[in-house]
């Protein structure tokens, strides 16, 4: 790309304002989301930023076509900094702009991210919860076409399932075709399989699984930092978090 991290940022504002003079807010919001979404890559989110820019959203472009991506990423942000409680909101008003068909993608990521702010608080989730979104991954032939996005979503109700209890999670994992689509999303993005292959080596460990011995690991990725790899590595969850 050619960019430092800092270069991006005074890019992404420089087109904020650009956007701004220009009466075109939409896009304004996204390169705002785009810039904030870098900050999971380091050690620090400010969740007071996420909260601003869906207020910006919400009264200045009520419409906007991208708006469960960002209350997606603002509920992902107080998730990672420690109150799933005020996540879970968040991950409600999403759903409600998330609702049509064509949405699919971004229904499925936040109810994963719903369930884990869930499971973070301790609260019940019932098998059938946990099947209802499997289901809805692996029927769909839209969400199944981008398999690095989709075994993302798949792997995170593995992981809610080993958490109620290992033999619900081996279930799933045989009931599914869960290991076809990892080994399609590693073939599909190499590069991009940091964040997979990190739950999937902590799953591997914490569970004593073998989901990886008979899959081609790529031999090269990106590996994942900041308050990503942080939050992963204690939970073993990986929220979806929306570029737009």
């Amino acid at each position: 790309e050619g960019y430092t991290f800092d270069e991006k940022i005074e890019l992404l504002d420089a087109a904020y304002t650009i956007f701004i003079e220009n009466g075109m807010e939409d896009n304004a919001i996204y390169c705002k989301n785009n810039k904030l979404v870098r900050q999971f890559d380091t050690n620090n989110v400010n969740i007071r930023e996420f909260r601003s820019l869906q207020e910006e959203a919400i009264h200045n472009v009520p419409g906007l076509v991208g708006m469960s991506h960002i209350l997606n990423n603002t509920g992902v942000a107080h998730l990672m900094n420690g109150y799933p409680d005020e996540a879970i909101p968040f991950f409600d008003k999403g759903l409600d702009y998330a609702y049509r068909p064509e949405r699919c993608i971004q229904k499925v990521a936040i109810l994963c991210n719903r369930l884990i702010a869930k499971a973070y608080c301790f609260d019940k989730i019932t098998e059938n919860e946990l099947l209802k979104v499997m289901n809805l991954i692996f029927d769909n032939k839209e969400l199944l076409n981008i398999p690095f996005i989709s075994a993302r979503f798949a792997m995170n109700i593995v992981v809610l399932a080993l958490a109620q209890s290992k033999e619900f999670g081996v279930f799933l994992l045989e009931k599914y075709p869960v290991r076809s689509l990892i080994q399609q999303a590693f073939n599909d993005n190499i590069l991009g399989a940091g964040q997979l292959m990190l739950q999937l080596e902590i799953v591997e460990k914490q569970y004593n699984l073998h989901i990886l011995e008979k899959l081609n690991l790529p031999n090269q990725y990106i590996k994942t930092t900041g308050v990503k790899e942080e939050f992963l590595t204690k939970t073993g969850y990986n929220p979806f978090i929306f570029s737009t």
